[in-house]
């Protein structure tokens, strides 16, 4: 497969998945709020995922080949109290971090060469955390419909793998979010906290590595959810 789709490219893991791709030849289409990576074999649109109205209205290219679509994008939105959270942090958590992976997805997949669909999930799909509810339930949806999705993929015997991985905790903008919170709102903070003094957090480039053998390996990964702590790159 040599050409992808990437969805949330301006920093972090999406722009470290970028980096890789191209860097194993690939042909990479990037989207997100803003352009940092200048490669032939790359292309990238603009696209505000939090504008429910952009994200209907996008049109991906004809894809002459087999592609993977790599759905990047997210946000933790406010961390606190679901009782002190404005009424606006629902909508955009979630129009981040499922509607929009959802309405992109249906439109890959009218083209018949879309052959793969990974989601970047997070552990907190599968436990509550105190001061992420928006953030633990729009994770969580996004597993059960990749898993929904794979089983009617199976079913209209479309040859397309679908995959929802938990990258495991990731030294990005995110991580410096969550240790900037106050502990009143959310209680775990000194641990993340540790994690990062510690040195305990992987890096996006180690997680773009395992993201990569994961889509060139998707038939070795039964599981539609799964964490790449359980993934072990193949030593050199």
């Amino acid at each position: 497969m040599q050409r992808y789709i990437v969805i949330g490219v301006s920093s972090g893991i999406g722009l470290a998945l970028v980096q890789e791709l191209l860097s194993h030849g690939k042909v990479v289409l990037g989207l997100g709020r803003k352009n940092v990576v200048t490669h032939p074999n790359y292309t990238f649109t603009q696209l505000d995922l939090s504008d429910a109205n952009a994200v209907a209205g996008f049109a991906f290219p004809e894809m002459n080949e087999p592609f993977a679509m790599i759905y990047n994008a997210g946000v933790l939105g406010e961390v606190k109290p679901v009782v002190n959270q404005s009424l606006e942090n629902s909508a955009e958590v979630f129009q981040v971090n499922y509607l929009s992976a959802v309405t992109l997805s249906q439109k890959v997949l009218q083209d018949a060469n879309c052959c793969q669909l990974v989601y970047i999930s997070s552990g907190a799909a599968n436990r509550a955390i105190a001061g992420w509810s928006q953030y633990c339930a729009s994770k969580a949806a996004l597993n059960r419909f990749a898993e929904t999705l794979q089983i009617e993929l199976i079913h209209a015997e479309r040859d397309c793998i679908v995959k929802s991985i938990a990258p495991g905790v990731v030294d990005t903008s995110m991580q410096k979010q969550i240790r900037s919170s106050d502990e009143s709102d959310f209680p775990q903070v000194l641990q993340f906290i540790n994690l990062y003094e510690n040195q305990e957090l992987s890096s996006v480039e180690e997680v773009a590595q395992k993201l990569y053998f994961v889509s060139q390996n998707g038939d070795a990964f039964p599981d539609v959810c799964l964490s790449l702590r359980d993934v072990e790159l193949p030593k050199a």
